[in-house]
């Protein structure tokens, strides 16, 4: 019984104030994620699944501004896509969109 009551002296005399380097970085955002889209990464499966249980799509997004060597080739930007069967397609458009904005491309969505 004597261990027991040690114990929670112990617990007691602890400063309640304590918070992890985890949790200081976590709130200060400084290395969060701010993918707006994120919530639709969970479908991107980029080869890791069999080909017969996803689909891939070449997506041509004309709208980007293109980068130099894009440029000298005249190629838009396109985005490969692998997303599972069983995806809907406003689940395409959102992994896009991550993809995209994981990207970091101009201009910005």
């Amino acid at each position: 019984m004597k261990g027991i009551q040690n114990y929670a002296t112990k617990q007691q005399d602890s400063p309640k104030n304590i918070t992890s380097m985890t949790s200081k970085l976590l709130k200060e955002n400084r290395f969060v994620s701010k993918n707006p889209f994120d919530e639709y990464a969970k479908f991107d499966v980029g080869g890791t699944m069999s080909p017969t249980k996803c689909k891939e799509f070449n997506v041509t997004m004309t709208f980007v501004e293109p980068t130099e060597e894009e440029e000298k080739s005249g190629e838009p930007f396109i985005l490969t896509i692998s997303i599972p069967n069983s995806a809907k397609i406003s689940d395409l458009i959102g992994l896009c969109c991550f993809a995209y904005t994981r990207a970091e491309r101009n201009p910005p969505m």
